[in-house]
C-alpha cells in the first residue's frame, strides 16, 4: 500500500505561560520539530572487536521559528527559563482523529528574535524536554 503524505500546514502546538495561561503558536510559526534521542551506554567488552551498547534514558528538544507577533513576544520571553518549565501540546500532522498527539514538560531554553531591515520581525525558540513524554492520537 502506498504512504499517504500529510501537508504541515495542519500543524497545531501550544505551550503554557509563566502564568498558566496557554499560547497557541501555531498561529505564527513556520516550522516546528521534535528532536527524539536515547542516550546509549558502552557495555564492550575486552576482546570484543566492535562496540556493544544497551539503550539508556530518552531525551527530547523541539524548536520551532516563524513570525513574531506582538502577542507572542512578552509571554515567550516570560517563559524563557521559567523555573516550573511550560507544557509543551504538540499535534505535528492536524488535530484530526488518529493523528499523534504529544505532550511534555519543558523548559524554554533558548528564545531569538531577529529584526532585518527589509523583512518581518521573526523567532525561533527551543524548548528542552524534561521527564516523560505521552504520545496518543487524537480522539
Amino acid at each position: 500500500m502506498a504512504p499517504t503524505f500529510i501537508h504541515g500546514k495542519g500543524t497545531v502546538f501550544s505551550i503554557t505561560s509563566a502564568t498558566g495561561g496557554t499560547i497557541v503558536l501555531s498561529s505564527g510559526m513556520a516550522d516546528s520539530e521534535l528532536a527524539r534521542t536515547v542516550a546509549l551506554a558502552d557495555v564492550t567488552n575486552y576482546g570484543s572487536a566492535d562496540m556493544e551498547y544497551i539503550p539508556g534514558l530518552k531525551d527530547g528538544v523541539f524548536t520551532f521559528s516563524g513570525h513574531l507577533s506582538s502577542t507572542h513576544a512578552p509571554k515567550l520571553s516570560a517563559a524563557l527559563g521559567h523555573s516550573t518549565g511550560t507544557n509543551v501540546d504538540y499535534s505535528p500532522l492536524s488535530t484530526a482523529a488518529g493523528f499523534p498527539h504529544i505532550q511534555f514538560l519543558g523548559f524554554l531554553q533558548e528564545l531569538t528574535i531577529g529584526s532585518p531591515v527589509a523583512d518581518k520581525v521573526s523567532v525561533s525558540g527551543k524548548i528542552q524536554k524534561s521527564g516523560v513524554l505521552t504520545s496518543t492520537t487524537h480522539a
